[in-house]
């Protein structure tokens, strides 16, 4: 990773040095993208199983992993998870254990149609108790189908503005930029420093019940693109109506304060948000011309739609 940010923004049109700095506690480079600007820093690393050599393995991060342990009476336990998410709904786990014991699996709690499968056995609901999900695992090998689909929710935001997120992801409307290289380092060379600049709009307001989550199947035959952060590479977007508005900027890098009952400028297009990006993700709130006087409402949180 070469690229990252010491501070990131919700709302965040541009990504340069902040002069006058809004965030006295933190240098005016700390907005670009470079290897260490405004770093070093602690960095935080994900716990993925906890294990205190006790007889069961709770797991608590839901991605790809692999780990070998020694529970309480010399039970070796491998433990093998493929999976793409995020990224996609599945989790699938192969377990190997010398003797029987409780395998528990974190459940989010905006999960709410998720399923397990043992096996070939048929799927079961999950009943997670106090958000973990115990499933027997007897001597041998085994494998567990975890199905975790997500609704679209719809977050309140300050100034009756919105936020989109399915799962753990927030969606974001991804601004056409220009990059410009503003420091190198001779050492290497994919150390730089880069300044984003907006070359395109940006001020939309949303209709949050339109929104519709789109998924690229073609990427379950194949390994994520790395980074998967870099635009055009995720392969899930919500798309949603919008407008332009009048939206008026605080500054060179910042949106002021979303705008309260927008009115259009444009005509209504559907717009694509990604969980990536130079963005906007807190958006200003319009009712679309085709749904005035239908019951619509974000309790539709859309079945997710493959395409």
């Amino acid at each position: 990773m070469w690229g990252r940010q010491y501070l990131h923004q919700q709302n965040q049109i541009a990504a340069k040095n902040m002069t006058p700095n809004p965030f006295p506690e933190d240098g005016p480079e700390s907005n670009i993208f470079g290897l260490e600007p405004n770093y070093p820093m602690a960095e935080v690393y994900p716990q993925c199983v906890r294990h205190n050599a006790g007889s069961n393995v709770p797991r608590l991060f839901l991605g790809p992993f692999n780990v070998s342990t020694f529970l309480a009476g010399d039970n070796h336990v491998t433990v093998k998870v493929e999976t793409q998410y995020p990224f996609r709904d599945v989790l699938v786990t192969t377990v190997t254990a010398t003797k029987p014991f409780t395998y528990y699996v974190r459940i989010p709690s905006w999960i709410t149609r998720g399923t397990f499968a043992l096996d070939d056995e048929p799927p079961e609901t999950l009943k997670p108790l106090e958000g973990l999900l115990g499933i027997y695992i007897t001597p041998g090998k085994r494998r567990i189908t975890l199905a975790l689909p997500s609704p679209i929710s719809i977050e309140s935001r300050p100034n009756s503005s919105v936020a989109i997120h399915r799962g753990p992801l927030n969606y974001a409307f991804d601004i056409e930029r220009t990059e410009t290289v503003i420091k190198t380092d001779p050492r290497e060379a994919h150390a730089v420093d880069l300044q984003l600049d907006p070359v395109g709009a940006w001020q939309y307001a949303i209709d949050p019940s339109t929104a519709k989550y789109h998924y690229d199947s073609r990427s379950e035959s194949n390994a994520l693109p790395s980074p998967i952060w870099e635009s055009g590479r995720p392969p899930v977007s919500i798309s949603v109506l919008a407008c332009l508005i009048d939206w008026p900027l605080a500054g060179d890098v910042f949106p002021a304060d979303p705008p309260e009952n927008p009115e259009c400028v444009g005509e209504e297009k559907r717009i694509v948000l990604t969980p990536i990006g130079l963005r906007i993700s807190e958006f200003p709130v319009f009712r679309s011309k085709g749904l005035r006087g239908s019951s619509s409402s974000t309790d539709n949180k859309q079945v997710p739609l493959h395409v």
